[in-house]
């Protein structure tokens, strides 16, 4: 590699370009590079997300950043954060839905055991 490009190869490099975008930002290539035990893998996904920030404000940018980190690790990568900026999602809190209720006659419950304690 070239010793001009070098230092894309330098996690501080990536951190400082993301402390300039805002602090879920840096919060979010925190993740990303903690995601794989070579953090070199990470790099090429943490630019591609960092690239998104020439296309939209950097205060809706930091605030997608921030719903994808609230949305967990699947929402960690390139496609997700631009699909929240598109479709303006990040103005959006989102939504945890509830658990299932299981209703089904054949499950006895914690309190069959309560009750009959040799199962």
């Amino acid at each position: 590699m070239p010793e001009k490009h070098r230092h894309y190869l330098d996690s501080m490099y990536w951190l400082s370009e993301a402390c300039e975008m805002g602090p879920n930002v840096v919060t979010l290539v925190e993740l990303v590079m903690e995601r794989r035990s070579f953090i070199e893998q990470n790099y090429r996904s943490i630019r591609g997300i960092l690239s998104l920030q020439d296309k939209y404000s950097p205060k809706r940018f930091d605030a997608a950043c921030k719903r994808a980190i609230l949305i967990g690790e699947h929402a960690h990568n390139y496609p997700s954060i631009a699909s929240i900026l598109k479709h303006m999602k990040e103005r959006e809190e989102p939504q945890s839905a509830p658990p299932p209720v299981i209703d089904y006659k054949n499950i006895w419950g914690g309190t069959y055991y309560k009750n009959n304690p040799s199962g």
